[in-house]
C-alpha cells in the first residue's frame, strides 16, 4: 500500500518504464544485464485494455530478481512518486503462481533491451482474479471489463478457457473464490446483463464495510 496515493494511467507507465530502462542501462555495470518484469492486476489491465484508466501502483514480478532499489527509488525521485510505486509485494498472495512467467506476453522493451516489460491478460487475468476475489477493490469490475472486451471484440473466453487457465496456473481449483467464479459464469452467459456503474458502486460500499467491521456485503449476490 502506497503511503501517498497516485494515480498511474497508461501515459505514466510507459514514461516510468522508459525511465527504469534508462537508468539500468545508464548504471548497470554489465551491459548484458536483462532484467525481466512481468506486470500483473490493474497496471496489467491499462496495457491490455481501454475500459480502466488508472492504478495506484504496479504489481509484478521480477522474473530474474535484479530489478536495482536505487534504480526505482531514483525515479521515484525524480517524479515525485511514493516508495512502493512498483512491487512485487502481490507474490505473496494466492494468485501468485510461478506459472505466470510462462503464460506472460511481451509489451515493451526499454533501455536498449536491457529491460523487457511482459503482462498477463485474457483468461490468465481473469482466473488471477477469480482466485483474490475482492469485492473491496476492482476485481469484479475488472472482470466484467475483461469479458465484455472480448465479446465486443468478438474474441469471447469462455469458462472452459478460463478453467482450464485456472488448472494450469494453480494445479486445481481449490483457490478460488466461489463468489467471484459464479460472478464470472453469469458475465459470460449474458456480458450486457450487468452495469458496470453498479458493480463499481458495489464495490465501494463493500470497501467502506470491511473497513468498519470486516461485514459482507450480499448485493453482489444478484448477479449470480
Amino acid at each position: 500500500m502506497l503511503s501517498n496515493e497516485i494515480y498511474l494511467n497508461k501515459n505514466d507507465l510507459d514514461k516510468y518504464f522508459f525511465e527504469l530502462g534508462r537508468l539500468l542501462y545508464k548504471r548497470a555495470k554489465n551491459k548484458n544485464l536483462h532484467v525481466e518484469l512481468i506486470v500483473v492486476g490493474g497496471a496489467s489491465i491499462i496495457l491490455n485494455y481501454g475500459f480502466r484508466s488508472t492504478t495506484v501502483d504496479i504489481d509484478c514480478i521480477d522474473v530474474y530478481g535484479v530489478l536495482m532499489n536505487e534504480i526505482v527509488d531514483a525515479v521515484s525521485d525524480k517524479y515525485g512518486l511514493p516508495r512502493g510505486w512498483i512491487n512485487t509485494d502481490f507474490t505473496k498472495t494466492a494468485s501468485y503462481s510461478q506459472k505466470l512467467i510462462q503464460f506472460s506476453k511481451p509489451y515493451k522493451t526499454y533501455g536498449n533491451g536491457m529491460l523487457e516489460i511482459r503482462t498477463i491478460s485474457n483468461e490468465y487475468l481473469l482466473a488471477m482474479k477469480i482466485v483474490s476475489g475482492r469485492k473491496y477493490k476492482n476485481d469484479f469490475s475488472d472482470m466484467y471489463g475483461i469479458i465484455k472486451y472480448h465479446f465486443e471484440n468478438n474474441i469471447p473466453i469462455s469458462l472452459i478457457d478460463i478453467d482450464r487457465a485456472i488448472i494450469e496456473l494453480y494445479g486445481d481449483k481449490t483457490k478460488v473464490d466461489l463468489d467471484a467464479y459464479e460472478f464470472v459464469k453469469s458475465v459470460i452467459n449474458n456480458p450486457h446483463r450487468l452495469n458496470e456503474n453498479k458493480i463499481k458502486s458495489i464495490e465501494e460500499g463493500n470497501g467502506i464495510k470491511i473497513k468498519k467491521n470486516n461485514s459482507h456485503n450480499e448485493d453482489l449476490d444478484q448477479f449470480k
